[in-house]
């Protein structure tokens, strides 16, 4: 986690007292979760390395590459341990989810690093403010002012495909598979790519602007926040040139708009935080909807692990962890 001092901190998501052991059924089949016997594990805060909030990315094979816009850039280990890394003045981006090589964007362009030692410098011309790798690691994605730009990691300066959107994009999510490709941006909605077919459209009408956007493989499915409810449509029949054929009527319609969403991987599934700190689950296309929160901070961010058993919420000063145990989707 970054911290608005320009610490990090990080926390295990291994439980010592999972909400699975606390499970019991009476002699009526109603199932109970008893109170937790020990405290969580608590946060391990680093000190800050520059100032400001830091850049995080989670890295291939573990950890964390954490950077400050100062060019302070460390390698962050899961037990909480740094090791500092060759520095880059202002800092922009950065993206280390690749196995292969690690995403820099400053000023002065984008910078790949290979795990061989090898750099490749240049996009100077661009404007790249954000950078996204693809799941495989083949593709990267350049938010460049209100344009996306697409290019192929082995020549990631060259070829590039370029689709202008509809504002400056903000945020971008790729598909689990690498086949599409989605970016908020700002009053302007939301881009949204079909990588293989080399389609492009935008999803607009949103009553506030979608600051979160979410794909679930599972379901086929584009999930956003920005309306009165969880916002989300097929992938057989995308929501191309204004079509809403394939819209997926998910939860129930709130009071607040929905400020952040996360798909549940493995599971036809979305959690959405509303803008009142609200928290909920829903099955995509389903009305039904579990209530996990009721009220809180408005929510600044939120995830789910790889397995689809926790959601981490940050709101207001803190982050919550959240089990997901199976018997809640039974």
């Amino acid at each position: 986690m970054s911290l608005a001092d320009g610490r990090t901190a990080v926390v295990a998501t291994e439980d010592s007292d999972p909400a699975e052991s606390r499970i019991a059924v009476d002699e009526a089949g109603r199932r109970t979760i008893a109170p937790r016997q020990s405290a969580p594990r608590p946060a391990i805060v680093l000190g800050a390395q520059g100032p400001g909030p830091a850049l995080l990315s989670a890295a291939a094979g573990g950890g964390f590459v954490v950077a400050h816009r100062d060019g302070a850039l460390s390698r962050l280990s899961a037990e909480g341990e740094m090791r500092p890394l060759p520095s880059v003045p202002e800092m922009r981006a950065l993206d280390a989810r690749a196995e292969a090589f690690l995403v820099i964007v400053s000023a002065r362009g984008v910078e790949l690093r290979e795990a061989s030692g090898r750099t490749h410098s240049g996009g100077a011309g661009l404007g790249v403010r954000i950078v996204a790798v693809s799941p495989d690691g083949a593709r990267l994605a350049y938010g460049c002012g209100e344009a996306l730009c697409l290019a192929d990691s082995a020549e990631p300066f060259e070829g590039l495909r370029r689709y202008v959107c509809p504002g400056p994009v903000e945020r971008i999510v790729w598909r689990e598979d690498g086949a599409w490709l989605a970016a908020t941006c700002g009053a302007g909605g939301i881009a949204l790519i079909d990588v293989g077919a080399d389609r492009f459209g935008v999803v607009g009408g949103f009553p506030t602007p979608p600051r979160s956007v979410a794909f679930s493989e599972a379901a086929n499915a584009l999930v956003a926040a920005g309306a009165f409810r969880i916002a989300a449509w097929d992938l057989a029949r995308p929501p191309f040139d204004g079509e809403r054929a394939g819209a997926l009527e998910t939860g129930r319609p709130g009071l607040t708009p929905v400020a952040e969403v996360a798909s549940l991987p493995g599971r036809r599934t979305v959690a959405a935080a509303y803008a009142n700190g609200q928290l909920v689950i829903a099955a995509l296309g389903g009305r039904d909807e579990m209530i996990l929160q009721a009220a809180g901070p408005e929510p600044a961010a939120l995830a789910a692990s790889g397995d689809g058993r926790l959601l981490a919420l940050a709101a207001g000063e803190s982050v919550s962890l959240l089990s997901l145990p199976d018997v809640l989707f039974k």
